[in-house]
């Protein structure tokens, strides 16, 4: 079931469908059954501390998460066949490229995931 995501500091929803990867082969595989992602949705990868965009053919935005889901870095726009990685994090949502910029995620700021129920609007804030 995908979950909602929004910014606690600003109350700002950053993505309505965010796809959770939390096993192994969820995580290896990732995005790469995706042709892209649309602008109302994610894949947030936990545990992660890193992430590739090989065999991805679109850029994305990533933002690195601590364990109280509070932002401590940001890639924007990964280009296909690059990798990204931060020390700190112990999860990655993973975002259409331009999103960071849109949304105004700033470090420090927590995010918060909820469960979208069936049949409720995620049409984008």
């Amino acid at each position: 079931m995908p979950l909602r995501c929004h910014n606690t500091e600003t109350e700002r929803v950053i993505a309505n469908q965010v796809f959770v990867a939390d096993t192994f082969i969820k995580r290896l595989c990732g995005l790469l059954n995706q042709k892209r992602l649309h602008s109302n949705q994610g894949m947030l990868l936990t545990p992660c501390r890193a992430v590739h965009t090989c065999f991805l053919f679109y850029p994305i935005d990533l933002v690195f998460l601590d364990n109280e889901n509070r932002v401590v870095e940001m890639v924007k726009a990964l280009k296909p066949f690059r990798m990204a990685g931060c020390k700190q994090a112990v999860s990655v949502l993973e975002l259409p490229a331009g999103s960071v910029a849109i949304s105004g995620i700033k470090p420090g700021e927590r995010l918060s995931f909820e469960e979208v129920k069936i049949g409720e609007n995620i049409g984008r804030n």
